[in-house]
């Protein structure tokens, strides 16, 4: 049972946290693959690479402006 329906902003911040904890598990991936602490595998690689080739492109103005943003929160 839910105790309340949550908020746009609630459910925002739920997404959010979830996609930084994906971002987090995958930078965790990556350092132990480069450090020699984890064996690569192929098919990661190409999902990573294909997630990152599927961004937008952002000018380094824009880019620093996001971030700005990202840190203040």
């Amino acid at each position: 049972m839910v105790d309340k329906i949550p908020s746009d902003l609630e459910g925002m911040d739920v997404s959010m946290q979830r996609l930084l904890a994906l971002i987090d598990g995958m930078y965790n991936y990556v350092d132990n693959v480069v450090e020699g602490r984890a064996a690569a595998d192929n098919n990661t690689g190409w999902f990573i690479s294909d997630t990152f080739t599927s961004l937008p492109k952002l000018s380094p103005p824009v880019f620093d402006k996001l971030d700005h943003l990202l840190s203040s929160a």
